[in-house]
């Protein structure tokens, strides 16, 4: 992995985070979880909501308290595309750092269908919460039209509950027009980001506590869609090294499998691996292995995508499932700002 060194003279936290996609720190000491998305009913899920809405992660570069929800590797695609694709990155006087993007630049490098939210799909999200609200079941039954499965409530609403229902679907439309709401794919997984706040503590006793996002919302000065980075995360992020994925985002983005992006990710934050274990390994992306069926499963995935390893310089042993690094001179490391 290529040292850039930033200069003595010019270098500042706007041109560091603009250079990167990631800090080591948060990769290392895995903030986002290894998996596309968390399962209601996974142990995963489960331990988050027994321990008060925290995921707490521990590796041999530190610990982390990710509270209130749970960052995966979904969030993490969406926040290394934002920094690849950014049209405008500047400094505020608080200190945070605000980046602007295309909505449409950034789901078109994800590969996501690009579109607003449907009236069935609104209704979906909203008419849960309003049966909550109005003391309304929500139990559901299974019906079969024309061949085909679908599952109804069983209490229906009576006409002036629907209307009222229906109306409040009309009202949140207009408030997405307006830019007021924002119920994408892309709003609402940087509305999770901003929910999160993150105590950090490094092996070498350093300790930090931000939140990642502290804003999302539309520039009408800069007429763009962008996010803030807190003043916090800013400061993290000047005390730590940072890595860059932009000239290997293509080849990262199109990873379908989860896991196997994460790892790939964590070894590139190394110069060299010899002879990892899949055991270490998946400890230090956090992936959680709570029976022989989850070390299964994780050893198949590895198997069916030991071509993508290759494409990042990377060895796998099909049969010892140990894996080799050497470094890759298209993704670079640069140091933080206390080191120049």
């Amino acid at each position: 992995m290529k040292k850039q060194q930033l200069s003595l003279f010019g270098g500042t936290i706007e041109e560091k985070i603009e250079r990167s996609t990631n800090t080591l720190q948060e990769i290392r000491i895995p903030l986002f979880a290894p998996m596309a998305k968390i399962p209601p009913n996974s142990n995963t899920a489960k331990k988050f909501k027994l321990n008060n809405n925290i995921r707490t992660v521990e590796t041999t570069h530190g610990k982390a308290d990710v509270r209130n929800r749970i960052l995966t590797q979904t969030h993490q695609d969406l926040m290394i595309a934002i920094h690849t694709h950014k049209d405008k990155l500047k400094k505020l006087e608080d200190g945070s750092i605000a980046i602007y993007f295309s909505k449409y630049k950034i789901l078109k490098a994800l590969g996501k269908k690009i579109g607003g939210i449907s009236k069935k799909a609104m209704m979906n999200k909203i008419e849960p919460n309003y049966r909550t609200e109005m003391n309304i079941s929500k139990k559901k039954k299974k019906e079969i039209v024309d061949g085909k499965t679908r599952y109804v409530y069983e209490t229906e609403l009576t006409k002036e509950q629907q209307a009222e229902l229906e109306n409040r679907v009309k009202e949140e439309k207009e408030a997405i027009k307006k830019g007021k709401r924002d119920y994408s794919y892309l709003g609402m997984m940087l509305k999770e980001i901003s929910d999160v706040n993150v105590d950090l503590l490094t092996k070498d006793g350093d300790t930090f506590s931000f939140h990642i996002i502290e804003n999302v919302a539309f520039s009408q000065k800069e007429n763009s869609f962008g996010i803030i980075l807190s003043k916090a995360y800013v400061n993290f992020y000047m005390n730590d090294y940072s890595i860059s994925f932009k000239d290997k985002f293509d080849e990262l983005v199109r990873i379908k499998n989860a896991l196997v992006k994460a790892i790939i990710i964590n070894l590139s934050t190394h110069k060299n691996v010899n002879c990892w274990t899949l055991e270490s390994i998946l400890d230090l992306v956090g992936y959680p292995i709570n029976s022989t069926r989850d070390m299964t499963r994780a050893k198949k995935e590895i198997r069916d995508n030991i071509d993508e390893f290759k494409k990042f310089n990377m060895a796998v042993n099909p049969t010892t499932l140990t894996f080799e690094y050497r470094q890759d001179e298209n993704i670079t490391l640069i140091p933080p700002l206390e080191l120049e």
